[in-house]
């Protein structure tokens, strides 16, 4: 919308001149919205790379023994983000082992 306002059309002078700034956030955001489409494309890619060669080997397996292959489409879909399970357990924390004072008595050169 900032490029059609702020371009003349046909010989006409645009329809609003916009400060320098704002053109300096065009190119910054066309800029991060190209990194992050390119970003996007190539884990999706890497992910169905990745889904092809698991398949690959699944089915080596599945013929060496005689089993049944499983099509392309059965495959299990990887994660491209595998997040934790993040439920709270009722159990307690694990206690931290209380710290010796031994090295502290220890006869060690000074620092310089």
């Amino acid at each position: 919308m900032v490029i059609e306002l702020g371009t003349p059309h046909k010989g006409n002078p645009p329809l609003y001149h916009f400060p320098p700034e704002v053109w300096v956030g065009v190119i910054i955001y066309i800029g991060l919205a190209w990194s992050l489409s390119m970003y996007l494309e190539q884990m999706f890619m890497a992910n169905l790379y990745n889904l092809q060669m698991n398949w690959v080997k699944i089915a080596a397996i599945a013929k060496a023994n005689g089993e049944k292959v499983l099509e392309f489409h059965q495959m299990p879909l990887s994660k491209l983000i595998d997040f934790p399970d993040l439920k709270i357990s009722q159990e307690p924390a694990p206690q931290e082992p209380s710290r010796s004072t031994k090295a502290d008595s220890l006869d060690l050169p000074p620092i310089d």
